[in-house]
C-alpha cells in the first residue's frame, strides 16, 4: 500500500512539473494590437500593448479565454484567441483579413506601453528612460541597434522631410552640432518621448510651443 501511494505521489509530482514546464514556451500575436491586462478580465487595467507578430513568453494557461505571459520583467494577461504557436499562423492570419500593421506603426504601439515611465538621466530601461535611452530601447525590440545619444542617433538612418513624417520616424530637436533631444513620431503632428527630469514618457505635439520652435530634423531608421 505504501509503495503504491509513493508511486501515485511521484506520478502526480511529475505531471505537475510537466504541466508547468510545458507552458514555458512562446506564442505569437495575431491581432493588429493586443492589450496586456493586469488581471484576466476585459475590465482590468491595461498594462501595455503588443502588435501582430510579437513573440510572448507563455507563463500559464489561465482558462479557455486568458493566458498569462511574461513581458520583460513584468507579467500580464492576454486573450488566448489572439495567440498562435508559430509565425506561419501569423502570416496566414494576415492574409485572412486582419488589418496589417506597418513596422513604423508597430514601433509606435510598442512605445506607447511605456507612457507614464519616469524620466531618469542615463536611463535606458522600463524603470526609467532619458530621451535617447527610450528611443534605443524601443527600436532594439525590433532588432534595430541604435547608438546611445541623440547627437549620434541623428547621424543614423535616412533624412525625412517634416512634411513626409511617418509613424516610427525619429524626430530631433536643437541645432546643427547641438542636437539635444529625440523622440518617435506618432501621427497627426504628435510624437512620443521622455521629456526631462520630473516628467514621464508622454505624447506631445510638434506643431506649437517649444518643440515646434526647436525642431531640427527627422530620420527613418527601419
Amino acid at each position: 500500500m505504501r509503495k503504491s501511494l509513493m508511486t501515485f505521489v511521484g506520478t502526480v509530482a511529475f505531471l505537475l512539473l510537466f504541466t508547468v514546464t510545458a507552458f514555458a514556451d512562446s506564442r505569437f500575436v495575431t491581432a493588429s494590437v493586443l492589450n496586456i491586462r493586469q488581471e484576466a478580465s476585459t475590465e482590468s487595467a491595461v498594462l501595455g500593448q503588443v502588435v501582430c507578430g510579437d513573440e510572448l513568453e507563455l507563463v500559464e494557461i489561465t482558462n479557455d479565454t486568458w493566458v498569462k505571459v511574461q513581458i520583460g520583467e513584468r507579467t500580464g494577461y492576454v486573450a488566448r484567441q489572439y495567440l498562435a504557436v508559430s509565425r506561419d499562423a501569423v502570416r496566414l492570419g494576415s492574409r485572412s483579413g486582419k488589418r496589417p500593421v506597418s513596422q513604423g506603426q508597430a514601433v509606435v504601439e510598442y512605445a506607447k506601453q511605456f507612457i507614464g515611465t519616469p524620466y531618469v538621466y542615463g536611463g535606458s530601461s522600463p524603470s526609467g528612460f532619458d530621451c535617447s535611452g527610450f528611443v534605443k530601447y524601443v527600436y532594439n525590440h525590433f532588432g534595430v541597434n541604435l547608438t546611445r545619444s541623440s547627437y549620434s542617433q541623428v547621424n543614423e538612418g535616412t533624412y525625412v522631410a517634416r512634411s513626409n513624417l511617418q509613424p516610427g520616424d525619429l524626430v530631433f530637436f536643437g541645432t546643427k552640432g547641438n542636437v539635444h533631444h529625440v523622440g518617435i513620431y506618432v501621427s497627426d503632428g504628435n510624437f512620443i518621448h521622455a521629456p526631462k527630469p520630473g516628467k514621464t514618457v508622454r505624447i506631445e505635439t510638434l506643431n506649437s510651443g517649444y518643440y515646434n520652435n526647436n525642431y531640427y530634423t527627422a530620420k527613418r531608421v527601419r
